[in-house]
């Protein structure tokens, strides 16, 4: 087929998977924003989340260990787990600590497994550690 009813054909399908809805947007960087609170972190969102280490502990999953943490701001909290491990250095309640990663939900709580973290530095220590 060519000609005339070719093109017709042609531009019928061009209009049939042209889309008045706009691309979606990309993803934000959570590292360009700076830290999101909490409470107003989206599920399968990349965010970057600063708060107190409210609680840990070690949760046994088949073969291995999960360390877990509970990180708490004042706008709500979130599960931290890392997957294979039984302990990270310098994570303990009362400690403030970023942490980077994709929020999930799992059994419907919040949780970002395995995230990148980093320890804030404490307000009340004279050197800031």
């Amino acid at each position: 087929m060519s000609g005339p009813a070719s093109a017709g054909l042609v531009r019928r399908v061009l209009r049939l998977f042209a889309s008045d809805v706009p691309a979606a947007a990309p993803e934000p960087d959570p590292s360009a924003a700076g830290p999101f609170p909490i409470a107003s972190s989206r599920v399968r969102r990349r965010v970057d989340l600063v708060g107190e280490i409210r609680s840990t502990g070690v949760v046994s999953y088949g073969t291995g260990a999960w360390f877990t943490a509970q990180l708490h701001d004042a706008s709500g909290s979130v599960g931290l787990v890392w997957m294979g491990r039984t302990e990270l250095p310098g994570v303990l309640p009362g400690r403030r600590l970023r942490a980077r990663g994709r929020l999930a939900k799992n059994r419907g709580r919040r949780v970002v497994f395995n995230p990148d973290y980093a320890l804030e530095p404490q307000p009340d220590s004279p050197a800031g550690l």
